[in-house]
Order: structure tokens, then C-alpha cells, then sequence
């Protein structure tokens, strides 16, 4: 009788450790995802900082935003955790749209720059290969010029 006195209270103590240590593992996943939560909020200030993002991906930032403070207002740190993921996605998404969409309105400014020097080299060539066609061409742009500059200066007649 006394061996089973002794095997309860060391089952108590055991039951009181694993209760404590579960407890303890609660606490560090919630600290955890607490933590992960302003690292994102972090990354997403910058981003919301980031003019280039900002202006041109607006809507995923938002979206962005909405979802880090449903993690804020989260009371489960599983949920919190999860909508964090989410918004630390949803992050890096406007900022990779923001990229693509300067990366885009560059190629499309360097395209038209590279077909005004394309021009330009024609026009340059065609003029040492016909110097006649050169100052028809002067000529053109010079009556244009002055088509224009009598319109601005309000001839309704031309």
C-alpha cells in the first residue's frame, strides 16, 4: 500500500509538469506568432513607404493591410498566425507588382526612345543618299511648324 501512496502523488506531479509545460508551449507559439506579426507589420510599413509601391500597385497594398490588421484583431494566435502568413504574402505580391509595373512603363519609355533614334538614323541616311529629299524634308517640317504656330495663334481659317 505504501508503493501506490507513492506512485499517485508521482503521477500528480507528473500530470502538474505537463500541464505547465503545455501551457509553456502556448505561450511561445503565441509570443512566436506575436513576433512574426511586427516583423510583417515592419515589412509592410516599408512597403507602404515605398513610393514605387504605393503608385503603382495600390490595391494589393491595401488588401495587404486589411489582412495584417484582421491579424491585430485576431484572438487566437493560430489565427494570427495564419493571417499574418497571409499578409506577409500579400506584401511581397504589391511589391513584386509595383516592380513589373515600372519595369513595364520603362521598356515602354525606351522603346519610344529607341524609335526616335531609329528616325532620327533614317532620316540621317536618307538625306546622305538623296540630299534633295533632305531639304524636301526640311521643308515639310518647317511649313508644319508654321501650320501650327498660326493655329496656336488662333487663324480659324487654316
Amino acid at each position: 500500500m505504501t508503493v501506490r501512496m507513492h506512485t499517485i502523488p508521482g503521477y500528480g506531479l507528473m500530470l502538474a509538469l505537463a500541464l505547465v509545460f503545455s501551457g509553456c508551449a502556448a505561450s511561445h507559439q503565441e509570443i512566436m506568432a506575436r513576433n512574426r506579426l511586427s516583423n510583417v507589420q515592419t515589412i509592410y510599413n516599408l512597403a507602404k513607404a515605398d513610393s514605387m509601391v504605393a503608385a503603382n500597385a495600390p490595391m494589393p497594398l491595401m488588401n495587404a493591410g486589411k489582412t495584417l490588421e484582421a491579424a491585430e484583431q485576431a484572438r487566437d494566435f493560430n489565427e494570427m498566425n495564419h493571417l499574418t502568413y497571409i499578409a506577409e504574402k500579400q506584401t511581397h505580391i504589391a511589391a513584386a507588382m509595383a516592380r513589373i509595373k515600372a519595369a513595364r512603363q520603362k521598356i515602354g519609355e525606351l522603346r519610344r526612345e529607341n524609335d526616335q533614334m531609329l528616325g532620327q538614323l533614317n532620316a540621317r541616311a536618307q538625306s546622305a543618299v538623296d540630299p534633295a529629299a533632305s531639304m524636301r524634308e526640311d521643308r515639310a517640317k518647317a511649313e508644319e511648324e508654321r501650320r501650327q504656330s498660326r493655329q496656336q495663334g488662333g487663324d480659324p481659317h487654316l
